[in-house]
């Protein structure tokens, strides 16, 4: 059996960057590839087909990689790339990954207003996600009552929920009424 060395802080951080750099290099090929047609040139009928012919990830992976990649170049020479959570923020914010100025305004958007707790992390659950349980299980309802059944033996916990996706939109509301909107910024400006 081989003893494993394990690096030094240095050797950490420098194969990290690596990884970092070879993540940001993947994006910026398939954007090129994407963008330049490669394939159709190589046969391929589809982006779709292409990506999942050639390589071993799937297609939404490889739009998720572009992105970021378009994200990235918009960016000013120097500064901080961004992060995957973070583009997935900007694409909701910015109006469109084409249009430079508004990427930039995006990412500060974005940048200035963190997600909680920096973003998601174990046991977190975003209140969309309960807000979709929710729905659920209002739809699992629906589908077993039918006028003279009792209601399903999961009722507690399924009140639970409600009152969690309620606290969890409550919460939501508060803090939004503390934020101006963009439609308010756009209206005083």
């Amino acid at each position: 059996m081989t003893d494993v060395i394990v690096f030094g802080e240095s050797e950490a951080r420098s194969i990290t960057e690596r990884i970092r750099t070879a993540a940001d290099e993947l994006g910026t090929l398939l954007l090129e590839a994407h963008e330049r047609e490669a394939w159709r040139v190589l046969g391929y009928e589809t982006w779709g087909a292409y990506v999942d012919g050639e390589f071993d990830f799937k297609q939404r992976r490889s739009y998720q990689l572009m992105n970021e990649a378009k994200i990235n170049r918009a960016l000013p020479a120097g500064e901080r790339r961004v992060t995957a959570r973070e583009a997935q923020d900007v694409q909701r914010v910015a109006q469109s990954l084409g249009d430079s100025e508004a990427v930039r305004a995006a990412v500060a958007e974005v940048r200035a207003h963190p997600k909680p707790g920096g973003g998601k992390r174990r046991g977190y659950q975003a209140p969309e996600d309960k807000a979709r349980g929710l729905a659920e299980t209002l739809e699992e309802w629906c589908d077993e009552a039918d006028g003279e059944t009792p209601m399903p033996t999961g009722f507690v916990r399924s009140l639970e929920r409600i009152r969690d996706a309620a606290t969890s939109l409550l919460y939501l509301h508060e803090e939004a009424s503390k934020q101006p909107t963009r439609i308010d910024e756009w209206q005083s400006a």
